[in-house]
């Protein structure tokens, strides 16, 4: 468990930039008991941000920024070493980038929504795009729709999929693949299963398909950083919830737990070092969510964090990607929690805190 060198470099060498939310991928959340000046400008209130999301490349070179264009969303990447934009994409009317993931250094994967004016929330469609960095390879992965333009060119391969996909994640020792989950929308509803599989992200094939064992739509899995998935959770035809469970040596789905929990809320996080235990934030019958440790063997449950008012929002994790080492909260400013954990990774984040008094530094992404 030793913390990257790397990832200290960058936080030494862009400390102060940290707090315009660039170079890092982090945000800064001002508390109220910040001072303020005693007539803060109308503007201040009105004013689009420049970004509201950040993320830095694995190789720790660029940087994508979700922007305002006009009334949507769309995506610059920066080159950190000049600070320059290197590239700058949108999908066109009515559309917006919704999430994204390095796929590599190089390339980019995006989730698209529907958005209709800037103050509308967008809503996901289900659809999947990549392209490199500097706008070459543009490829529609997965939707109905297809040959969307961005900038001057258009997004090759067409859309005839039906269906819903979203990335469940990246590989790093596979740069060119990404896992996806798929429910397809066409099928008897009452054999319908959601599966996952790994999909090129230049020719949109996809392979290694693993088919949930819960008869219904929207199941969520898990998968180690090998690209493994090992976990699955859903509703069965009584709405109870269940969990599977399996490993490359037993491929085969196992029941974890079945209507123990017939109301909770779960979703799966991530896997430990091992594998052994996967993280989950997870309401116990209806109340909330909590950040909870689950034994893949027995099936023991451990909570690990929770508020006496408020839902899990979030979770910062290790460098290494296999342990949380702080929960995140909401409840009226937000708050940060570290862990009662031993990884290096908790020193780093409670420095980081110490670095920036009555604020909150929440890192985002990291190399």
């Amino acid at each position: 468990q030793t913390e990257p060198t790397h990832f200290k470099a960058v936080i030494r060498k862009y400390s102060f930039a940290f707090l315009a939310g660039i170079f890092l991928g982090c945000c800064c959340l001002s508390s109220a008991a910040q001072t303020l000046p005693a007539t803060v400008p109308l503007k201040d209130f009105s004013r689009n941000d420049f970004f509201d999301e950040a993320s830095i490349s694995p190789d720790g070179a660029y940087l994508a920024l979700r922007v305002p264009i006009g009334d949507q969303r769309g995506l610059v990447i920066v080159d950190i070493a000049t600070h320059k934009i290197i590239s700058k994409f949108s999908v066109g009317k009515d559309r917006d980038f919704d999430e994204y993931w390095w796929a590599s250094s190089k390339r980019l994967v995006f989730g698209l929504a529907a958005s209709y004016g800037s103050l509308e929330a967008p809503r996901p469609t289900g659809e999947l795009v990549a392209f490199d960095i500097d706008g070459n390879d543009p490829v529609y992965l997965y939707g109905c729709c297809g040959n969307y333009s961005y900038t001057e060119s258009h997004i090759s391969h067409g859309g005839h999929d039906k269906g819903f996909a979203k990335v469940l994640r990246t590989l790093p020792d596979d740069p060119e693949h990404v896992l996806i989950v798929i429910d397809d929308w066409e099928g008897n509803k009452d054999e319908h299963r959601s599966y996952v599989c790994r999909m090129d992200t230049h020719t949109a094939r996809c392979d290694h398909t693993v088919i949930s064992p819960i008869i219904g739509w929207r199941s969520a899995f898990a998968a180690d950083s090998n690209g493994f998935v090992r976990y699955a959770v859903g509703r069965d035809e009584n709405l109870k919830l269940v969990t599977y469970t399996r490993t490359p040596a037993h491929p085969d789905w196992q029941v974890l737990n079945s209507g123990e929990l017939s109301n909770a809320e779960i979703t799966p996080l991530g896997f430990s070092y091992d594998n052994s235990q996967v993280y989950l934030s997870s309401s116990g019958n209806g109340d909330r969510r909590c950040l909870v440790r689950q034994d893949l063997a027995s099936g023991q449950r451990t909570s690990l964090s929770c508020d006496d008012i408020t839902d899990l929002d979030g979770v910062i994790w290790s460098f290494d990607d296999n342990e949380p080492v702080a929960a995140i909260y909401q409840s009226g400013r937000p708050e940060l929690r570290l862990l009662d954990t031993q990884n290096p990774a908790r020193g780093t984040i409670q420095a980081l805190q110490a670095a920036f008094p009555r604020q909150v530094a929440i890192p985002v992404s990291h190399s």
